[in-house]
């Protein structure tokens, strides 16, 4: 019999915290954090975060895919995945909230080859259900346009 490590708030498996550190030349990086990870995943751009998200869904095996590879066949399919990609983990575990921002993500289906669920800015009141990943990426283009507005606005100085 197995026993399977369970976090004190109940399905808090589903739940993965983003910590945004970083917001140069438009370019998001940060931290996933998991309860399934001793570490953090450390990402330089949001296709890194997506990808990263991928590999933890699979790995976690939640949610499960409803649209897969189909093989009839007992050949292994070809794993398009870079077999040189480099897995990056931040060693300091107990520094996980975000210097920008923070965002609790539960995706909850991932139906139709994208994905589906709840995304929250944590200390705001900005909360999101999207039905698609594109979705997803409008809230997150939306926080990008306010945090780079903000930006825009301290270099320029008015003349007087």
């Amino acid at each position: 019999m197995s026993v399977a490590k369970t976090g004190a708030i109940p399905n808090s498996y589903r739940q993965i915290h983003i910590a945004v550190d970083d917001f140069e030349n438009r370019i998001l990086k940060g931290r996933i954090n998991h309860e399934s990870k001793e570490y953090g995943i450390v990402f330089y751009s949001l296709s890194e975060m997506v990808f990263a998200l991928e590999e933890l869904f699979e790995e976690i095996h939640y949610p499960m895919k409803s649209v897969d590879h189909r093989n009839f066949s007992k050949k292994e399919y070809l794993d398009l995945k870079e077999e040189s990609r480099e897995v990056r983990i931040e060693g300091l575990k107990s520094e996980t909230r975000g210097k920008l921002a923070d965002f609790c993500l539960r995706v909850q289906y991932r139906y139709y080859a994208s994905w589906q669920g709840q995304i929250e800015q944590i200390g705001t009141n900005a909360k999101r259900h999207f039905d698609s990943f594109m979705e997803l990426m409008d809230f997150l283009l939306a926080w990008d346009e306010r945090v780079g507005g903000v930006a825009q606005q301290e270099e320029i100085t008015p003349f007087g």
